[in-house]
């Protein structure tokens, strides 16, 4: 179905992002040495003529933890040959159902989005960002001296325990009024993992210019850290439209360079997991709604500002498109009450198993935790 309106033209602009958490709804290999690693180049191979073999490598979930005040999941592995260059991939079980037992595929698509996370030595200790609750798997998946996938490999089978929540985690449950001015929305948060992620749908509902789109079809994840409400850019998934073919669905943020060097007006930050804005009670009581700061290099020159405002794009790859003209800029309002979301959500986030079906998913692969200041994003310049 055709659902957007708006046609947005780009060019390519790099930029670096203060960012606190990753969306997991897809694995796109945007990733750093983890602390405790050591780093290496990805490797290829086609996988043809490899035999797995098991091997009795020691592979264990150490549990929660906290490093650098943010809140981690602990792999640890041990007994690995040294000199042996191996991936740690950590996947849960509705996403691993998918593959259908094909272990060689599930391990070329893990080299395949490696990036820097190819580790060497007989024991690491690997840390993830939080883990929701259900069965997950971690693979230690071995390399040859090309980086190539060797067939070698061990794994464990573990569970993660949702928490029992907070009163600070539910004091955001419920039905909100969002947004600025006449352009307001009624959103319906509701818990999605406990004390960590939250679940919105009504974002871009009921107050829409006469062309606008009812984003009534999707949902956004926000997350809950130390008392606050983030909003958070993600993948949201991918469709076929009739007019433009197969499109990815993506919620992001938009910054406003009035800067003097470069064309000026927004930018639509593209990656997945930048902080976009956050919610917090203040000491009345009362939610302040405000924009997160972002430092961009456009061109070679840095520029610090905060976001302008968050909204769902589409893009076939090439060109880009808005489902609404009319998104608030922030700062903007939130205040308790509302109708609520009254519509139904039709899409389901999730994966596309073999047989053609698809497997709804809390989270798809868990994500190498990496530093808040060491995220990297780009942006497109809208024209």
């Amino acid at each position: 179905m055709f659902r957007f309106i708006a046609l947005v033209a780009v060019a390519a602009v790099a930029i670096v992002g203060c960012t606190k958490h990753d969306a997991p709804e897809r694995h796109d290999g945007n990733h750093t040495v983890d602390p405790n690693g050591q780093g290496g180049q990805q490797g290829g191979g086609s996988g043809q003529g490899i035999q797995l073999v098991e091997k009795g490598w020691y592979v264990s979930y150490a549990g929660r933890d906290t490093y650098e005040g943010e809140r981690v999941e602990v792999i640890w592995v041990r007994d690995v040959p040294s000199g042996t260059s191996y991936l740690v991939s950590v996947i849960n079980r509705d996403n691993f159902s998918t593959y259908e037992g094909d272990l060689l595929a599930f391990f070329q698509e893990e080299l395949k989005n490696a990036g820097d996370y190819i580790y060497t030595g007989n024991k690491s200790t690997v840390l993830f960002d939080p883990f929701r609750h259900g069965t997950w798997y971690a693979f230690v998946i071995g390399l040859d001296k090309n980086l190539e996938l060797s067939g070698e490999y061990a794994y464990c089978k573990f569970t993660v325990e949702e928490e029992t929540p907070t009163e600070d985690y539910s004091r955001w449950l419920g039905n909100w009024k969002l947004g600025k001015g006449n352009v307001t929305y009624d959103v319906t948060i509701s818990q999605q993992e406990a004390n960590f992620v939250y679940r919105i749908d009504g974002w871009e509902t009921g107050c829409l210019t006469e062309n606008g789109t009812m984003m009534d079809q999707e949902y956004l994840e926000a997350y809950f850290d130390n008392g606050c409400l983030y909003f958070t850019s993600q993948y949201i998934q991918t469709y076929d439209d009739e007019y433009l073919g197969t499109l990815d669905e993506v919620f992001l943020g938009q910054i406003d360079y009035d800067g003097i060097h470069h064309a000026q007006g927004l930018y639509i930050i593209q990656n997945e997991g930048i902080d976009l804005a956050r919610a917090f009670f203040d000491a009345r009581g009362q939610v302040v709604f405000e924009a997160c700061p972002v430092q961009a290099d456009i061109d070679g020159e840095t520029f610090n500002t905060t976001f302008y405002n968050m909204q769902y794009f589409c893009t076939d790859g090439k060109k880009w498109y808005h489902y609404n003209d009319n998104v608030p800029a922030f700062p903007l309002t939130m205040t308790r009450g509302g109708n609520g979301f009254g519509g139904k959500v039709l899409s389901a986030r999730g994966v596309q198993t073999k047989a053609g079906g698809t497997v709804s998913s809390k989270a798809l692969r868990a994500t190498h935790f990496v530093p808040r200041d060491q995220k990297v994003a780009t942006t497109v310049k809208v024209q």
